[in-house]
């Protein structure tokens, strides 16, 4: 349970906190220090004074901070002290976010989390909020949901919401197909290498690239249709692979407006649609879940492809 100093008073049922006098504009380490159930977030702060000391002297941060039970638990796993150092830093979003900023619309919010060994996305890795009728919730890899449970704490420069669980590092994306158990998605790629190393029409390795946006099959029909085209020659699946692709661009949810025009790799258009009912498509496919956040972008699943002829192949188009 989160316990809040009794030199502050909360009113209202959304917990607004208001300062008393003595503690008004305190930084961010003396804030902590007056929340217990933080001590270990506030360790980190001491810790990791290089990452710190960017937001204590520019401010204009939001701190997310999970509760000592919940950094407790993430530590049982035993991580390295340069992932405890990437995922401090995957907590501090750039910018002041208070609560009444959010609604039910996602936000991709970008983080201190710049460490290439950690994350390829310019500006740095993002982290997914948004507001639902049971408050204010932040989604990191794997659709994991960290929830508020105390927000806007006040601190010079920025402020704090605590959650209930520490946020996770965005993984590749092969790693984060396992990891969501997308099996139709893995049946294709295990025939067709369909998000391997080659991307075609060169052959890069995926995640040397920044800023990426994938779709990706994942449907009966999808799995039925690469079954029946294990024939296609290496080249052919590259150039598959490459029209699932935008690069240079990581496309979240909020981007998918209709009209937009997203040029693949394989160099031809992806038509974004909205219907009447609000589903989303891009080309004739339909879009079955969004923003799965990976190391050097996101991707969404599909659940359709259909064939296209093209130069001296026929490679699947969406």
């Amino acid at each position: 349970m989160f316990v809040i100093p009794s030199s502050f008073r909360i009113l209202g049922v959304l917990g607004t906190l208001v300062w008393p006098q003595s503690l008004s504009y305190k930084n961010l380490t003396s804030v902590l220090g007056n929340y217990p159930d933080l001590s270990n977030i506030s360790s980190w702060v001491y810790s990791y004074s290089a990452i710190s000391s960017q937001i204590s002297n520019g401010g204009n941060f939001t701190l997310l901070a999970p509760t000592n039970e919940a950094i407790t638990r993430w530590l049982a796993s035993s991580p390295s002290q340069d992932l405890i150092e990437a995922t401090f830093a995957y907590h501090i979003l750039k910018g002041v976010h208070p609560s009444a900023s959010f609604g039910y619309a996602p936000q991709f919010l970008p983080t201190m989390l710049a460490d290439t060994a950690y994350a390829n996305v310019t500006g740095g890795q993002v982290v997914q909020g948004f507001s639902t009728s049971n408050g204010l919730s932040f989604q990191s890899a794997n659709k994991t949901t960290s929830q508020v449970t105390f927000g806007d704490i006040v601190a010079t420069g920025g402020v704090i919401h605590v959650i209930d669980s520490v946020l996770q590092i965005p993984t590749d994306a092969l790693t984060a197909i396992t990891d969501a158990k997308l099996n139709y998605t893995i049946g294709i790629i295990s025939q067709w290498q369909f998000i391997g190393g080659n991307t075609g029409p060169n052959t890069t390795n995926l995640a040397t690239l920044a800023d990426m946006t994938i779709f990706v099959p994942n449907s009966a029909q999808a799995l039925a249709m690469a079954s029946n085209m294990t024939g296609l020659s290496q080249r052919a699946r590259n150039m598959v692979g490459a029209y699932h692709l935008v690069m240079g661009n990581a496309v979240y949810s909020v981007d998918l407006v209709n009209g937009t025009s997203l040029n693949s790799r394989l160099g031809l258009p992806l038509v974004i649609t909205v219907g009447v009912d609000k589903q989303i498509y891009v080309n004739r496919a339909k879009i079955l879940t969004s923003d799965y956040l990976i190391y050097n972008g996101v991707f969404h699943t599909i659940d359709r492809q259909e064939f296209l002829a093209f130069s001296d192949m026929t490679p699947y188009i969406l």
